[in-house]
């Protein structure tokens, strides 16, 4: 919910958020409880009746939305858990207050609009600078330093796999130059940052980022990695010229190769055990 722009004060922020294309009711502030008490009153959010019981009945309907998918983004969602699927409808419906999926299909029939909303929740775009942050301090500590050591002469190549908006090969490659830095190892580090949402390839490719990425990033990192902008943090040119943007499909799109290192995180979760082990077995050839 984002409120109406004309009833605010300051209409920067509410623009802001209106213009993401992500806000799904745009309400003057009286009429955001209804919106709210309506929502969580529906049979779906109360979880007195499952969308699975619907399908149950019918499977075409689900096929029938992921082919609508496909139509629209050219996006193929056959190879996802039926359960994550299910969520994810089940969210929408509830917010365009439908009772059933057979309304819900006739409407995204006829609505790109609601098509592609449906499209990028299913995306699950889940990711910040340095998440998990065990995780960066195992490469930084095991991983990197070995890696720099045995390829003195070549460039090392890594594949940030399904990198979103860009937060998590940004982080690798700060934490390269961090170590390359602080221990005065030269070295040439090329990341190749993947994602199949071109739109967040786009927003990657520009690394300007909101002032909220201060709680995951120190305030040394900001400092010595980042521009402080107007709209928030810009990532350094240093760090920026690191990393190589690009739309790519894993399920159908050639593979990379020749890599030293993949990072892969929450994709692979969210598909089914062949596809998993598909996309693992082109990781082990890249």
């Amino acid at each position: 919910i984002a409120q109406d722009d004309q009833s605010a004060k300051f209409d920067g922020m509410p623009r802001s958020t209106i213009s993401t294309g992500m806000v799904d009711y745009i309400l003057v502030p009286g009429e955001m409880p209804e919106a709210l008490l309506n929502y969580v009153k529906h049979p779906f959010i109360q979880k007195t009746e499952k969308i699975e019981n619907q399908i149950s009945q019918d499977e075409d309907y689900l096929s029938k939305i992921i082919m609508i998918i496909r139509d629209v983004t050219g996006v193929d969602f056959s190879n996802y858990k039926e359960s994550t699927i299910i969520r994810r409808i089940e969210k929408r419906i509830s917010i365009n207050r439908y009772d059933s999926i057979e309304d819900y299909v006739s409407f995204i029939a006829s609505n790109k609009r609601e098509v592609n909303i449906l499209y990028k929740e299913l995306l699950i775009g889940v990711t910040r600078f340095f998440r998990d942050h065990e995780s960066f301090e195992r490469l930084k500590e095991k991983v990197i330093p070995e890696l720099l050591k045995n390829k003195k002469s070549e460039p090392i190549r890594v594949w940030c796999l399904a990198a979103s908006t860009g937060e998590e090969a940004y982080s690798l490659a700060i934490l390269f130059k961090e170590y390359m830095e602080d221990h005065k190892v030269s070295g040439d580090v090329k990341l190749f940052a993947t994602d199949i949402d071109r739109d967040s390839v786009e927003f990657a490719g520009v690394g300007l980022y909101p002032e909220s990425i201060v709680s995951d990033v120190s305030a040394e990192r900001l400092s010595r990695f980042f521009t402080r902008m107007e709209e928030g943090y810009k990532v350094n040119e240093n760090i920026r010229n690191m990393v190589v943007f690009a739309s790519h499909n894993v399920l159908k799109d050639p593979p990379f190769s020749k890599m030293d290192m993949i990072s892969c995180r929450n994709m692979l979760i969210y598909l089914n055990s062949e596809i998993q082990q598909k996309i693992l077995s082109m990781m082990y050839f890249s």
